[in-house]
């Protein structure tokens, strides 16, 4: 049985004796995206990356998230994070606040195992490495989130969960790396594949309960923000049984099958998630608008949840989100988001608002001299 999140779960995650006001100070990055070797300095709360397209403005966000989840928002796999003709990068950021300093990095190579650190002593599980700071992402690629496949829900979801849930974390990882085995296993003739059953199964079992949770806790965050404005639901559609037994029945039934696809096809891997308005479906029947309106209002919703239950540092990490919306959504988004601990906007020139008043800039031209995919 999954626990209440609103008790002890969310004080699981936050580290013992850091305060909950550090804010990045410095971030490195080493033959990370194009960036052969860069440093920067951030002086307040609220940080705009300034410059043209393909300087690297995303690029700095993607490697503060990295840091955060040990994931890219991007969804891209390392080999294309490391620098051209190199087989790793590094990323190190320094955390200050309330009397306390904290340098975490990390070593990251293609195909490779993964170095972590604290102050420059290792850290062996990727579960104690994520337990410094929170990170919450708005892109324009967010829309993808409705109106994409169900791999965009996916990975909202396990974004959102995983950093505030440890056991969810390391279940994902867990299920993520039996299935590579057992898909290999039955590519091979299925000999072996049964081993992996009960850990598939067990992982499965947890994140059908965390999805399941997580998927209401966003239908109340959503529909408070749409006020009058219809009425949104969450529909979760799970590729396996969530009883454990039911599951490994259905893997017995399904082994010919699975055998001559090479390929295990059921499963959280394949789970989705419908959203509807007012009982319509979003992805088929929503306008540009709805989706538009919907997407920002998840993300904002994930905000929210992480804010309230993380315990520990949140920040926004803002990639040109206000671009398509609306004066009243801008104004909204700029309202919901000020509480964040610190807060970095990527645009191509500096916003005439308010809200930005006394904010650091920094401009990028150039990436060592070659213009990145920023």
């Amino acid at each position: 049985m999954v626990t209440d999140i609103r008790g002890s779960r969310a004080a699981e995650s936050a580290p013992e004796n850091d305060p909950p006001d550090m804010k990045i100070t410095h971030l490195n990055m080493h033959n990370f995206r194009n960036a052969a070797k860069r440093r920067y300095e951030f002086a307040a709360s609220r940080v705009l990356l300034l410059g043209p397209n393909g300087v690297g403005k995303s690029n700095i966000l993607e490697a503060l998230g990295f840091l955060s989840v040990l994931r890219s928002f991007r969804g891209a796999p390392v080999r294309e994070m490391v620098r051209l003709d190199e087989h790793e990068f590094i990323l190190s950021a320094r955390l200050e606040g309330g009397g306390h300093r904290k340098l975490i990095s990390l070593r990251e190579r293609v195909g490779g195992a993964r170095e972590l650190f604290e102050d420059k002593h290792p850290v062996p599980r990727s579960s104690d490495f994520i337990r410094n700071f929170r990170t919450v992402v708005f892109a324009p690629e967010d829309r993808m989130i409705v109106a994409g496949g169900a791999a965009n829900r996916r990975r909202f979801f396990d974004m959102l969960i995983s950093v505030l849930e440890p056991k969810y974390f390391a279940a994902l990882g867990s299920c993520n790396r039996v299935l590579k085995q057992r898909n290999c296993a039955l590519r091979a003739g299925g000999k072996g594949a049964e081993f992996f059953v009960p850990v598939l199964v067990e992982s499965a079992s947890v994140l059908t309960a965390f999805r399941r949770e997580y998927a209401a806790l966003l239908e109340v965050e959503v529909n408070r923000l749409l006020a009058d404005r219809g009425r949104f639901a969450v529909k979760c559609r799970f590729s396996a049984p969530s009883d454990p037994e039911e599951f490994r029945r259905l893997l017995i039934r399904e082994r010919d099958r699975e055998l001559r696809r090479g390929a295990t096809l059921c499963g959280p891997h394949l789970d989705d998630f419908e959203f509807t308005l007012d009982g319509r479906p979003l992805r088929s029947c929503g306008s540009n608008g709805q989706i538009r309106l919907v997407a920002l209002y998840l993300k904002l919703a994930e905000f929210a949840l992480v804010r309230r239950l993380a315990e520990l540092p949140v920040l926004v990490l803002a990639d040109d989100v206000t671009g398509e919306l609306d004066a009243d959504n801008t104004r909204r988004f700029f309202e919901l988001t000020q509480v964040a601990d610190q807060a970095f906007f990527t645009f191509t020139r500096r916003p005439d608002d308010s809200f930005f008043a006394g904010a650091q800039e920094i401009v990028l031209e150039t990436v060592d001299g070659i213009p990145s995919a920023g």
